[in-house]
């Protein structure tokens, strides 16, 4: 390694010294995994990985010091991250990637601090298989995302439109990524070996082999030129540096043998000083290096601490004190806190940006310079630059120098056509003439020449997130039985009801308003058979039907005090009769009343007249049992799936069937749900190869899925919820403690994930309750009721809003309200009429839509805080001062020595 003395440079004197604590993040518990770079910083921001591995916790780049509050989080996975990484072109923009195999990207608030948890990522992407190491955005353009994988393969992101662009099989598990300084090539390091890539041609440029240890390596591109360095380690376990010239892969240009600790090296390159930064895990000390325009790496003053590396991160140029000769910042995690390490070079006069400006060259502004869209057209670029003068108020200067590096010049990428040519040199020129503008402002001016960030996908829901009730709210010591339908919970809005465990088709009906710790035997129904389905009467909350394995259905009177009765009831209402198979389904109709429709293993499906007992309609010749089946919103057609994986869609009233189609592949069984009022229908269920997945269909063209999601591999079936006010569909399982959510829309892909509600415990069984329990003051948009093996849990959705004394009216549309809009003899006699609804809007509450607008004024001002801090009287401005008082003091005397021996001279 070269001697810090081969040449003289204007940062060999740079000193580090730990900033004052203070200036410190204390109080963190972060994940305890060794590989995982866990750290993150940007002009805003500072984020971590937190001690249980899946969430990373969030904090204001200002907010330093004892914290009086939990630290903001957000939810990001459901397993172990690996990486996270801020936009250096946005510094509100998160990505995450995790075991799990998913890669999700997270919109922060633009005011720098987050004040209250995120559950709902802006986009998220599963294409990989296995964990994901390293993400990396583009350093030019917007909304391009690059993740590498344990399972080979480099994959390249378009977050604008949500797809996957281009798949790179790079022969080993991917640990290290990096992008050159235009965005237009990427260094990837795999086991044992190293590549270069043209993204957009789809090739590899370069291959070779890189460190020959089993322990993951680190990739960091070396500013504007054609080289870059990796850090891994050699067959003998010690820890190597090398240096790649990205042209020829054959050799490295040097490597440097450090030590033989066992913890990873993390590579942080400053390529405005062109300064490196190795932080190793566990080790106390930062390495320092100048690296020269050879790769040779010349070592000068490194910061020593006992204090062991967990990860480290370079904070963005435009965040340092440049007044303070602070040339470069260090953020470094340790077991308890992140210890901010500041790297300075002393000079005497600190009060005159132009007298420092050799050591601030201007730094990449959080500007794109191109959209994803003209990227992956071909464009090339080169950063947009920013002086970081504080008096120019972070003043656009222009884009990077107009020479590339010598591998972009020669490879087939940097080729562009005339018409990306003049668009770059537009670009190039409209940046030149706002060099007055804030960074802002150039962002505005930079996009009207293409599509603006569109990252962030335009929706009320982003931040939908459930949140359980309290324990003093939970039902306890519930036994359902573990043998009977995957429906083992139905309530409405007074009662809920279980199957109880035991003998003789026992079912428990509980009010909600009466949480308690349940007797182990409260008094119950006794069906005298085993229930197989059962449900309340939409339009009667004192109506519960339940159907039989001795082909009867029952309905039943219920009432809040079931369970405290000291015997059962056994004398039912009424009774059906006409099914010599057990009944498997039941489904009240959703608009007429004492209307039931039940199938059976008789091969029928029969409609019922519940107010006299009588079977109006019988649909015979079912080809296979029935899974599922679901009304429309009108109640004018019924679809069905069964065993023999079809889709069946009838008209019920006149027996005939309208469509059908083959479902899911799977052998499990699969369930329905209609959307609202649409034409489309909902069918969860398993792939071929055991996938769990929905699809959404148009039941005006049956042939095909508009499209199918696969949601995971777990084994327990699913139940869907659909909102269909919002539009939200909510997805879990038998045994799962996980409820997925998706917002449905008109166009492609029709469903757009939102989040996950996550809990440790598995679920017996899932029911939504009907929307007129919601508190709308709360901003409530759903409320489910989760059955546990030994508790019922309620679990509230809502929305965080900031003026919650209005009536958020664009998320409560007009909803059903249990009034039914015809009788059962209307229905049967064919008429067909919509659901009627109510307004949900309090009487004492006003409508947002109506609500005066608020004019927000600015949280912070650069120029006020430029301004103060000049005529802040700090310790150095004292000493200054002090130092051109001695100074001229000293002049002085000489003045009046000269003068005296002059004197002296012509006494003589």
């Amino acid at each position: 390694m070269s001697s810090r003395f081969n040449k003289a440079t204007k940062y060999r004197h740079t000193t580090a010294a730990v900033a004052k604590r203070e200036e410190w993040y204390p109080d963190l518990r972060t994940t305890s995994a060794s590989d995982v770079d866990c750290l993150a910083v940007s002009g805003k921001y500072v984020a971590t990985v937190l001690e249980n591995g899946n969430t990373v916790g969030i904090l204001g780049i200002n907010q330093v010091g004892k914290r009086t509050k939990e630290i903001p989080k957000v939810h990001a996975h459901s397993s172990q991250i690996y990486d996270v990484q801020f936009s250096p072109l946005d510094d509100g923009l998160l990505a995450t990637s995790a075991d799990d195999g998913a890669v999700k990207v997270f919109r922060l608030p633009a005011e720098g601090e987050l004040a209250a948890d995120i559950t709902g990522a802006t986009a998220s992407f599963s294409g990989h298989r296995r964990r994901v190491n390293a993400v990396r955005f583009n350093p030019v353009a917007s909304d391009v995302l690059l993740s590498g994988s344990n399972d080979k393969t480099v994959r390249v992101w378009d977050l604008t439109s949500g797809l996957e662009k281009q798949t790179f099989d790079c022969g080993g598990s991917v640990t290290g990524l990096t992008w050159n300084y235009d965005g237009s090539l990427f260094a990837a390091t795999a086991e044992k070996s190293i590549g270069v890539v043209d993204p957009r041609s789809g090739s590899f440029v370069q291959r070779g082999d890189g460190h020959q240890g089993v322990k993951p390596s680190r990739a960091v591109w070396l500013g504007q030129s054609g080289l870059f360095l990796t850090t891994g380690f050699g067959r003998a376990r010690e820890r190597q540096v090398s240096v790649w010239d990205s042209r020829n892969l054959a050799k490295a240009v040097n490597t440097h043998n450090l030590d033989s600790s066992t913890g990873i090296i993390q590579p942080l390159y400053d390529a405005d000083a062109k300064m490196l930064f190795l932080a190793g895990k566990g080790d106390g000390n930062v390495r320092v290096y100048e690296v020269t325009d050879t790769g040779a790496l010349m070592e000068i003053n490194s910061f020593v601490n006992d204090q062991p590396t967990k990860s480290a991160a370079l904070l963005p140029k435009r965040s340092l004190d440049v007044m303070s000769v602070e040339v470069n910042r260090v953020l470094k995690l340790t077991a308890s806190c992140i210890m901010p390490v500041k790297f300075t070079v002393p000079r005497k006069t600190r009060r005159d940006f132009s007298l420092l400006a050799d050591l601030f060259p201007d730094a990449t502004a959080p500007v794109a310079a191109l959209t994803a869209e003209q990227w992956f057209s071909g464009a090339n670029a080169q950063p947009i630059l920013a002086s970081l003068d504080p008096a120019r108020n972070g003043a656009i200067v222009s884009n990077a120098g107009s020479a590339s590096s010598p591998l972009a010049s020669s490879s087939p990428s940097s080729s562009v056509d005339d018409s990306s040519s003049s668009s770059s040199s537009s670009s190039s020129s409209s940046s030149s003439s706002s060099s007055s503008l804030p960074v802002e402002e150039a962002a505005d001016q930079s996009s009207s020449s293409g599509p603006k960030l569109n990252i962030v996908r335009s929706s009320h829901y982003r931040h939908v997130a459930g949140k359980p009730v309290l324990k003093s709210q939970m039902f306890e010591n519930v036994k359902a039985h573990s043998a009977t339908t995957d429906d083992m919970v139905k309530a409405n809005e007074k009662y809920f009801a279980v199957p109880w465990a035991g003998v003789g088709g026992l079912v428990a009906v509980f009010p909600h308003n009466k949480p308690h710790k349940v007797a182990n035997r409260p008094g119950m129904i006794e069906c005298g058979s085993t229930v197989m389905d059962f449900g309340f009467n939409p339009f009667d909350d004192d109506m519960l039907a339940t159907a039989h394995e001795d082909g009867k259905v029952k309905l039943w009177e219920v009432n809040g005090d079931i369970y405290n009765l000291k015997a059962n009831v056994r004398d039912a209402k009424s009774e059906l009769k006409g099914h010599y198979q057990k009944i498997n389904l039941l489904e009240f109709h959703p608009t007429a009343h004492n209307v039931l429709t039940t199938a059976s293993f008789d091969s029928t499906i029969r409609l019922w007249d519940i107010s006299t007992s009588q079977e109006k309609i019988k649909i015979p010749d079912i080809p296979e049992v029935v899974w599922s089946m679901t009304f429309n919103y009108d109640g004018s057609q019924l679809a069905t799936a069964t065993r023999d994986k079809n889709l069946t869609l009838y008209d019920p009233r006149s027996k005939a069937v309208i469509a059908s189609a083959a479902a899911h592949g799977g052998i499990k069984p699969t369930k329905l749900i209609w959307m609202g009022n649409s034409d489309r229908l909902i069918s969860v269920g398993f792939s071929k190869s055991s996938e769990r997945e929905f699809s959404i269909w148009d039941t005006k063209n049956f042939a095909q899925p508009l499209n199918t999601i696969t949601c995971d591999t777990a084994s327990g079936s699913l139940t869907p919820f659909y909102d269909e006010d919002n539009k939200i569909l909510y997805v879990t399982g038998k045994g799962d403690g996980t409820i997925a959510y998706y917002e449905l829309v008109d166009e492609a892909p029709y469903a757009y994930f939102l989040s996950k509600y996550q809990t440790p415990v598995p679920a017996v069984g899932v029911f939504a309750l009907p929307k007129t329990v919601l508190d709308v003051t709360k901003v409530e948009l759903l409320k489910i009721v989760k059955l546990t093996p030994n508790s019922l849990e309620p679990i509230i959705f809502s929305v965080p809003r900031t003026r919650t004394e209005f009536f958020q009216d664009d998320l409560y549309p007009p909803t059903r309200c249990g009034v039914p809009a015809l009788t059962a003899d209307e229905w049967f006699a064919g008429q067909t009429k919509a659901p009627v609804l109510h307004d949900m809007k309090p009487k004492t509450m006003n409508r947002l839509s109506l609500a005066p607008q608020i004019k927000r004024a600015s949280k912070y001002s650069f120029a006020t805080e430029t301004k103060a801090k000049a005529t802040e009287i700090t310790k150095e401005v004292v000493m200054d001062r002090f130092y051109d008082k001695m100074q001229q003091f000293k002049q002085e005397q000489n003045d009046e020595e000269e003068k005296k021996d002059e004197d002296d001279g012509w006494d003589d």
